[in-house]
């Protein structure tokens, strides 16, 4: 049971690092966007 607790809580931190990620790279590109649109003069 220990060690089924222990995997349990690996998978959710792969989890929330896999999301975590995600969050950052998407956030990274709205914000280039968002640079990029500054430049065309919009």
């Amino acid at each position: 049971m220990k060690g089924f607790i222990s995997k349990k809580r690996n998978r959710m931190m792969i989890v929330l690092g896999v999301f975590a990620v995600l969050f950052a790279f998407f956030a990274g590109t709205a914000s280039a966007n968002m640079e990029a649109a500054k430049k065309m003069g919009r």
